[in-house]
């Protein structure tokens, strides 16, 4: 997190900066950004992204996230990552002003968020970041270690002395509920769980989707860094779990898909979906804090209403019933029907999973079968 105001040179200033370190006279979009400035340089028909970093930001971590493209780029040079372009002088970056400037490729496709959300989506989802994973297992390098990068899932607790910038009561006192929960069953086991160098932010708007509806595309390294494994997926559903109407049913896909291409430990199937809620606790406890400096940035409040939305419903499933769901997905436990039965009668707080309310229909068939009625 930096605290500098984030640059915001005209599109002719821009257009001038890519002449001077790229050699490249193009047409130049903003694009959405949050810290730093992007937007999208189209020359003759290729497309870059122009990149001015805050100057409050490292240039030591904008070079290990080369470091990490670069390396992408020899393992998984089909898989829709950007790739480093070097300026005039041969380097990766150079300085304007104060703010390190810097040009990759554009990674062409829709934003996960605008797409249409079925089951091949979902499942090329989990494939397409397992194989990410599997292949980052061979990469190591010294700036992954962020032990006070506040977006780190593994220091979540950060964000804690923050909570109290949440405006509604219900909202804080569930999201209180959340650390509480996490403190007691979680934080515990963080040292025994799988750590890699990880992506750490793969949410609607880094995902990117193809014609054909499945994930083909991933950008935004800024968050990259060492971390437990099993975060990179909880990220995942976090995100993906928002403004869907059926939250099981894409977790399902997503953890499917997953575990198929990269398997997943018994400790982490165990925690996987308590760690997505705690994502979307950082996020919005974040959020609501950075709002009270910036109310007109509406980048920082974006994704609050879904993430309280998804907060709550998870919360009235319950951890035990979300535990015994995601050992189910991945065959690690045959359901106990009778816990099933003592989970249902003892919970009064139910919310709507489905897009409609159960509590509504005299009879209802459900089937889990694709293209099935019901």
């Amino acid at each position: 997190m930096v605290d500098t105001i984030p640059p915001s040179y005209s599109d002719s200033d821009l257009a001038n900066i890519a002449i001077k370190f790229y050699g490249l006279a193009g047409v130049i979009k903003p694009l959405v950004s949050y810290e730093d400035q992007n937007a999208r340089l189209t020359v003759g028909g290729v497309q870059y992204v122009l990149k001015i970093a805050n100057a409050d930001m490292d240039v030591a971590d904008l070079e290990f996230q080369h470091d990490v493209l670069e390396y992408l780029a020899n393992v998984l040079p089909d898989m829709g990552l950007p790739k480093v372009i070097h300026n005039l002088e041969g380097d990766t970056i150079g300085m304007y002003e104060g703010h390190a400037v810097r040009l990759l490729t554009f990674v062409p496709g829709h934003v996960y968020a605008h797409a249409k959300r079925t089951s091949k989506l979902h499942k090329s989802f989990g494939r397409y970041m397992a194989k990410f994973n599997l292949a980052m297992q061979g990469f190591e390098h010294p700036g992954a270690f962020r032990p006070d990068f506040i977006w780190g899932l593994d220091n979540v607790m950060l964000a804690k002395p923050f909570v109290h910038y949440i405006v509604l009561a219900d909202n804080r006192a569930r999201v209180e509920r959340y650390f509480a929960r996490y403190e007691a069953e979680v934080l515990p086991k963080l040292k025994n769980l799988r750590k890699a160098i990880i992506h750490q932010d793969a949410n609607d708007h880094n995902i990117l989707v193809n014609e054909a509806g499945e994930v083909s595309g991933l950008i935004d390294f800024g968050d990259i860094m060492w971390g437990s494994l099993i975060n990179e997926l909880a990220i995942m559903l976090a995100y993906a779990m928002q403004n869907t109407d059926d939250i099981l049913s894409a977790a399902e896909e997503i953890i499917k898909g997953y575990h198929e291409v990269f398997p997943l430990l018994d400790d982490e199937i165990e925690i996987v979906l308590n760690l997505a809620a705690m994502r979307i606790v950082q996020s919005v406890t974040l959020s609501s804090r950075d709002s009270k400096d910036d109310p007109d940035n509406e980048y920082l409040v974006v994704s609050q209403a879904p993430g309280f939305a998804l907060l709550k419903k998870l919360e009235a499933i319950g951890p035990e019933f979300l535990q015994i769901f995601t050992k189910k997905i991945t065959g690690n436990l045959s359901v106990d029907n009778m816990a099933i039965q003592q989970f249902l009668s003892s919970n009064d707080s139910f919310c709507d999973v489905f897009a409609f309310s159960l509590n509504r229909h005299e009879s209802i068939s459900v089937s889990m079968v694709d293209g099935a009625d019901g």
